[in-house]
C-alpha cells in the first residue's frame, strides 16, 4: 500500500487495483481487506485477461528465465527467484506497460481472440 499511494499520489482521480480472478484474489479475506483499506478494484475484468495484462507477460518472461536456473533447496529457489526479479530492466517494465493500448486494439481486431504475446 505505501509503494502504491506513493506511485499514484499525482493521479487526479485516484487509482484502481487490477487483478484477475484467481481465488486468492476473491477470497472473502482480500476483498475485506481492500475494503477497509479504501482499495477500489477494476470491475469485470476478464478471468483470462493474460493478453491484456502486462503483468502476465512479465511472469512469463521471468519464468522463463528461472527455467534454466538449478537449485536444490527452497532458499536457493528463493534466491533464484531474487536474482531474476533483481535483473529486470525497468525499460521492459515501461514497455509492457505502453504496449496495453495496441494491446487492446489488437484484441478487439481479434474478436476478443488471443494475440501474440509482446514481450
Amino acid at each position: 500500500m505505501p509503494a502504491a499511494q506513493e506511485w499514484f499520489q499525482d493521479e487526479k482521480d485516484g487509482w484502481e487495483l487490477q487483478q484477475d480472478k484467481a481465488s486468492c484474489h476473491t477470497a472473502k479475506s482480500t476483498e475485506r481487506w481492500l475494503e477497509q483499506h479504501g482499495v477500489d478494484v477494476v470491475e469485470g475484468w476478464p478471468t483470462k485477461g493474460d493478453d491484456i495484462n502486462p503483468i502476465e507477460n512479465l511472469w512469463a518472461i521471468l519464468d522463463e528465465k528461472l527455467e534454466s536456473k538449478k537449485f536444490k533447496t527452497e532458499n536457493g529457489m528463493k534466491k533464484a527467484i531474487r536474482q531474476v526479479w533483481d535483473e529486470v530492466d525497468l525499460s521492459l517494465l515501461h514497455n509492457l506497460i505502453s504496449s496495453v493500448p495496441d494491446r487492446l486494439r489488437r484484441i478487439r481486431k481479434a474478436k476478443g481472440g488471443p494475440i501474440k504475446a509482446v514481450k
